[in-house]
């Protein structure tokens, strides 16, 4: 289905098109397929997706902070998974910076489950400097 929807991306704009559409974009879809590997258990290919994403024009700290947060931590996620405590601390402290002081219970929920999957590693200076610092 991603392929999909990439095919169709590169074909263009289409007065078809419904407006919601607008958000559909090569990042946006490779994001989707970063979460997906992830789901699949696959952290590798989530964070070739994710960094696919980045490295394709992706505005997710300008335009959409609060749907990047989630992806930031879905990467940090990836991260821990490779047992990759930096890559998961930066990619962690990126979602944080993007919430702000932005309230949403989708990215807030997501970052709760990161910051619960981390507890176990609170032995860690800098996990525990983030686990105290993100309460």
């Amino acid at each position: 289905m991603l392929n999909r929807a990439r095919v169709q991306l590169e074909h263009g704009v289409s007065s078809d098109d419904p407006a919601w559409l607008y958000w559909v974009t090569e990042g946006e879809i490779e994001m989707i397929a970063g979460s997906c590997a992830l789901d699949l258990g696959d952290p590798k290919e989530a964070l070739r997706r994710f960094d696919a994403a980045m490295a394709a024009d992706y505005r997710g700290d300008d335009e959409y902070p609060r749907s990047h947060a989630i992806y930031l931590a879905r990467a940090a996620e990836a991260h821990l998974m490779l047992r990759d405590l930096d890559g998961t601390l930066h990619r962690a402290s990126h979602a944080m910076q993007c919430l702000g002081g932005v309230d949403s219970t989708r990215s807030s929920t997501t970052l709760t489950s990161l910051r619960a999957k981390l507890a176990s590693h609170a032995s860690n200076r800098a996990v525990r400097e983030f686990l105290d610092s993100t309460r």
